[in-house]
């Protein structure tokens, strides 16, 4: 159980979105042809998607052959659509795939954030050289690197920043320090959780008995969550 004290003193301020659009709360999910299965994790992606609180109505699904790429898929999508904010990937992916589904939507040319997912042990997690690491040193305001279980759970955050847009359609939000309905916290030691943080990588945790929070809400470059009003 990790101390509630790390937080206890911390104020969040908000300021008022510069802009507003239906296309904010939705969501893109970028799926393999061969995805859908009763018990995959692409379908886990949709449940946890929507099983957020507040909930996003709206997902589109972009399929895509094994032989592209998420970046690819996601300049096909482009091309057929601007109608979406946030970006996750159902199938898994490696480090190189990630870097360059980051950049791409750095590139893009219409604003997007990506939910990029970040496994394996706490150490690999901060290694040198490693996804967060890297995606710190790109300064990346566009990609935002979540230590997690898996897709499924990046899945269900972004549901949670379409929910939240969703419901505070004039005005903008943090996600530091939300709750994430559907999805069980991470275990972490403190100096654990403090490591993954200094890498600009957002956690899961339980503080006290009952606190279940996201820290730090915050993008690759260390900017704070605050949709959509986030700088080009």
């Amino acid at each position: 159980m990790l101390s509630i004290d790390p937080i206890a003193r911390v104020i969040v301020t908000t300021t008022a979105a510069t802009q507003t659009s239906s296309a904010f709360d939705t969501g893109l999910l970028l799926v393999t042809d061969d995805g859908f299965d009763a018990d995959s994790d692409q379908v886990e992606c949709v449940y946890k998607y929507f099983g957020t609180d507040p909930a996003p109505k709206k997902l589109l699904i972009s399929c895509h052959p094994d032989s592209e790429s998420p970046a690819q898929a996601l300049a096909a999508a482009v091309n057929r659509t601007a109608d979406f904010y946030g970006v996750a990937v159902a199938d898994d992916m490696t480090k190189a795939e990630a870097l360059a589904l980051a950049e791409a939507a750095t590139t893009a040319g219409i604003p997007m954030m990506v939910f990029l997912p970040v496994t394996g042990t706490p150490t690999e997690a901060v290694a040198e050289g490693g996804l967060l690491a890297t995606l710190k040193a790109n300064a990346n305001s566009r990609a935002l690197g979540f230590y997690c279980f898996g897709a499924p759970e990046a899945a269900a955050l972004l549901g949670l920043a379409m929910g939240l847009q969703l419901t505070h359609p004039n005005s903008a939000f943090a996600l530091c320090y939300k709750s994430i309905a559907g999805i069980t916290p991470i275990t972490l030691t403190e100096a654990q959780a403090s490591a993954i943080k200094a890498l600009n990588g957002n956690v899961y945790l339980t503080r006290g008995y009952t606190h279940r929070l996201l820290e730090l809400g915050s993008t690759a470059s260390g900017l704070r969550y605050f949709e959509p009003s986030l700088p080009e």
